[in-house]
Order: structure tokens, then sequence, then C-alpha cells
């Protein structure tokens, strides 16, 4: 993605009157000359967010929250809080904000496989698993900080990806809601994983899979960091009678060749970085409830529970500490399948050194340390090489160290190839971030497992 800064700022007035000489009470106007492409009324509803009565004392926290608050935003690239009045009784802040392009067109061609060395190692480094695709990446589709996405992808996997979320209704402060369609068309896909490895089958005539998923939600945020999300979804999945016949009966449980599933997820997400994707302080925890599967007549049901803790620290100027934790229980009434049973290795889930790997299970744990080093954090000026002015200063930040994670997955029963299951998975290692704007991030780290194998991992992380 490719961010446009934008020549207008926001600049919000805060006023501080006394209640009692230790606390201040907030008030917020909005400067009507300059301002983000977004309502003063939904601006007005975000910062309420945050405690409107403070202790003096605060006030230089409170500053920093207020700063952090939007950052977090994706529209936003930059924001800057300043006191532009201070007496014995009040304060009046100015806040500054660079902004993003409102719609960013993302045309991209990207491998199908997990990351660059299954492709190259495993796949023989096949051209026909590529994907190309068009992505447009609408940050605010109506002024109300209410991004919207819209993907087409065609190649190994065909995809349509539409989503869309609006923080806050009309007529509430509070409640929000978010809907996403995604659907999935292939020839070719994994039926099993064999030694860790998934395995491809292919069949020019016919797609052997399909798949569609919606979902439609409610979201709750009585406060500045934490949200409450609730969801109901409809999966239907598809495969080819080939694939359950001669390659793998067990892909559902019901040995069908369609499978379709009504869910519920809850989710409550407490987020006090400053970063939603390369913090460099605060923290946040997650944790999610979901039932896939309802009544005697499903043919699936699983329950699972999941809980993410992640914290970063800055120790000085230059060092920077990440620590990442998540696991997630699941349990199923109707027995094990291939299809359900995705553990470490897919997204963003893995232990670093083995990323050349899957491993299948119900329930699993990973925890991830990271000792980085900026070796360089500035504006990269392109100069009279990028034609387009906004674009000629890039935002970037490298960084450098050491790592060391380990992880356990299990709740499926292991068999004799399966030399990863049940057992505790550890790497260590040297790598180095690239974060580009504050939405991407491009890592590379030569990392050694408890196998003693060693290899070099190419890899990137995006906020979409």
């Amino acid at each position: 993605m490719k961010p446009k800064l934008s020549a207008l700022g926001l600049c919000l007035f805060f006023s501080f009157t006394t209640l009692s000489a230790q606390d201040l009470l907030l008030y917020t106007t909005l400067d009507s000359t300059q301002y983000l492409n977004t309502r003063r009324d939904v601006i007005h509803k975000w910062i309420n967010l945050l405690p409107r009565e403070i202790p003096s004392h605060a006030l230089n926290t409170h500053i920093l929250d207020l700063q952090d608050l939007l950052s977090q935003q994706r529209y936003v690239l930059s924001a800057e809080v300043n006191i532009r009045e201070l007496t014995d009784h009040s304060a009046h802040l100015e806040l500054g904000a660079s902004e993003l392009a409102s719609v960013i067109p993302i045309p991209y061609v990207e491998l199908a496989d997990r990351n660059i060395n299954e492709w190259w190692t495993d796949f023989g480094r096949d051209l026909s698993r590529i994907n190309a695709g068009l992505a447009l990446d609408i940050l605010q589709l109506s002024g109300r900080l209410d991004p919207a996405y819209i993907e087409l992808q065609l190649g190994f996997v065909d995809q349509l990806k539409l989503a869309y979320e609006r923080p806050f209704f009309d007529g509430s402060d509070y409640f929000g809601y978010f809907a996403k369609i995604d659907l999935q068309w292939a020839r070719q896909f994994a039926y099993e994983t064999q030694s860790h490895k998934r395995a491809f089958i292919r069949l020019e005539d016919e797609l052997h899979f399909r798949e569609s998923d919606y979902t439609l939600g409610l979201s709750y945020r009585r406060h500045a960091w934490s949200t409450h999300r609730l969801s109901v979804n409809y999966q239907r999945t598809r495969v080819s009678d080939q694939l359950l016949s001669e390659f793998n009966p067990s892909y559902f449980t019901s040995q069908q060749s369609l499978q379709a599933l009504i869910g519920f997820r809850y989710e409550l997400d407490y987020d006090r970085r400053d970063l939603p994707i390369y913090p460099r302080r605060g923290m946040q925890i997650r944790g999610a409830f979901a039932q896939k599967g309802f009544g005697g007549e499903s043919s699936f049901r699983q329950t699972s529970l999941e809980v993410k803790l992640h914290a970063a620290k800055s120790l000085t100027s230059k060092w920077l500490f990440h620590t990442e934790t998540k696991a997630r229980w699941s349990v199923s009434l109707d027995g094990a399948n291939y299809y359900s049973s995705r553990a470490l290795g897919y997204n963003r889930d893995f232990v670093r050194g083995y990323q050349r790997y899957v491993i299948d299970g119900y329930d699993w744990v990973y925890s991830k340390q990271s000792l980085r080093y900026i070796l360089y954090d500035d504006q990269v000026g392109l100069g009279k090489v990028m034609p387009f002015t906004a674009f000629r200063s890039i935002p970037l930040t490298v960084a450098a160290g050491i790592h060391l994670d380990i992880g356990w997955s299990g709740g499926v029963p292991a068999l004799e190839e399966d030399f990863l299951d049940h057992r505790l998975l550890w790497g260590v290692g040297f790598g180095m971030d690239l974060v580009v704007y504050k939405n991407f991030v491009f890592t590379m780290d030569l990392s050694r497992n408890h196998l003693g194998e060693l290899g070099f991992f190419l890899g990137s992380l995006k906020d979409l």
C-alpha cells in the first residue's frame, strides 16, 4: 500500500477549566478551517471516549493518550498534540495530524503459498502458484471513520472480498456495525498434511473447492481502549466428490461434499498500543469465544476459546522489546476433520524457525520475544525520481536484533509421521524488520529450531 499525505490537517482545541485545585474538566471545540476528511460529530464521538475529567498532574499522560488514540486509526499517518496555552486553571491543546489518501488502489502479484520459502523449496518455484489482483482500500467511505475494502483476485485461487465497518451509528455514541463477504474458488488446494507439509491436488476441468463466507456483527465501544464485538457467520463450503472418494474422506466430519455452518463469535479487545502493527509502547489483550454449528442436525459443531497478549516497550530511544503470546483451545462434538484442524504455520500464527512446516491441531499456544535495535527511523526522500509529489517522502523504520519463540500444538491424535505434534517447539535467531509507513512490515530472519535446522526466512505483515 502506498499512502498519500494530504495537505490538510486536523486542528482540535481542548480547553480545561478547574473543578478544584486538582481536577480539570475537558471541553472540546473543532476548528472549522482545517480538519481531516471526517465529520466533526464523529471526531467528537471518538475523542469523547476519553475521560472528560482528569487531575491536573495527569495532563501529560492525557496528551499522550490523545496522540495514541488518533494514531491507531489507519487513515492517520501521524498525530501530534501541543500545549497552546496553559494557566493555573485551564489548558488549551492543539492537535495536528497528517492523513493518508481516502482511497488507495493496490494492484498486486503474490505467491499463493504461505511464504516464499515454501514456494521455493517445496513447490519448485512453480510460477503457476501465483495470484494477481486489485484491491481498493477505502480508509473512509463517508467521512464517519468507516473503512471499506474491495478485492478481486485471479490465479491459483480466485477470490472476491468485500468488507465495511462503521464504528458509530449516526444516532449512537457507542454502537457500530461491520460486515464481511469472502468468496473463493480453486481447482487446486491442500487436501491433507503429510509430514507437516501441505499436499495439493489439481484437475483442470473441475473446481475442487468453493467457499462462501458471510459475517455481520455489532460493535460496542464505551471506553477509548476497549471494544466489544458480537458477530453471526454463515459459511458454506463445497469440495469435489473425487477429493472425498480418492484422497481424503475425512476432509469434513460428515464425509459429505458440502458443509454449511452457522456460527457466532464474541470478542473483547483492549488495545493501549500506540500503533496497531509495529508498536513502540503499550499492550493489547484480546479474548474471543466462538461457536460453529448449531443444533443436533448440524454436520459439524465446534466450540473454541482464544486469548492473545501483545506488549511493546521502548527500553531506550533505540532499543525496543516486543512480546506476543497467543493460545487457542477447541473442542468438537463430532470428531476431528482436516478442514477445521489448522493450528500453527498459517497467517501470523507460527513459531520462527518452523516457517516451512504446518502443524495441525485444535489446541495450540505460542510465545514470541524480540529485542530490536532501531538502525534507522526517518523519512526517505525519493526526490524527482518520483513524479508524484505526495510520494516523494516515505516514513521508514529499520530495526534488527534477536528473538526467541516457543510453541506447542495438540488436540488431534498424532500420527507416526507427525514429528512436531505434542512436543515443545522452540526457535532462536537473528532478524531484521523494515516498517514502511505504519501499515506494512517486511521481515527477514535467520532462525534455528529444535531439529537443528538453520534457515533464512522472508515474510511480511500488513494491517488491512
